[in-house]
């Protein structure tokens, strides 16, 4: 038994060595293949670098074109922007101007209508003070006319009685002479 073990051994040694053999035959395989892989990308490189600057280059001219473009862009819409600003206040600052203008007359036509009432008001305040003076005045006149007249009805009475009076006198003196 202890032969075949060694004879086993020798056996499992040969079989590693040859695995151990193939693997690196397979390793320099893949080696050279990638090297040669590499290589040819090398030259497929040589061969497309003037191509590659021509389309960097290209890539590159149309980059700084947009970005000029861009900017040229960018500079006529802030000066429309700044247009549009200067439009839009002087329409605001005329427009403010006219409300003022607007709120200016209306005040003025307030007072105007205000003054108008005020002298309406008066005007009508002095003829109610001129029609209360005629009407006490006239009062006043009826009244002195009332006056006299029962100052006259007064001294008319105080006459007619007198005259009985003195008529009566004369009748007594008639019966008694």
């Amino acid at each position: 038994g202890r032969e075949e073990s060694v004879q086993d051994m020798i056996e499992r040694l040969t079989i590693r060595h040859q695995a151990e053999d193939r693997i690196k035959a397979h390793e320099e395989v893949a080696a050279r293949r990638k090297a040669a892989e590499a290589q040819d990308a090398r030259n497929k490189a040589q061969e497309l670098d003037p191509w590659i600057r021509l389309w960097t280059q290209e890539a590159e001219a149309q980059k700084k074109a947009e970005e000029t473009e861009a900017a040229r862009i960018k500079d006529v819409v802030a000066a429309q922007g700044q247009t549009m600003y200067q439009r839009t206040k002087a329409a605001l600052e005329k427009a403010a101007g006219e409300e003022t203008a607007r709120n200016k007359a209306a005040d003025e036509a307030d007072a105007r209508i205000k003054a108008a009432h005020e002298a309406e008001a008066q005007r009508v305040f002095q003829k109610l003070k001129a029609d209360l003076e005629k009407a006490a005045a006239q009062e006043g006149a009826r009244i002195k006319a009332a006056e006299e007249a029962n100052a006259r009805k007064k001294a008319a009475v105080e006459a007619h009685a007198r005259i009985k009076a003195e008529e009566a006198a004369c009748v007594l003196k008639v019966k008694e002479a």
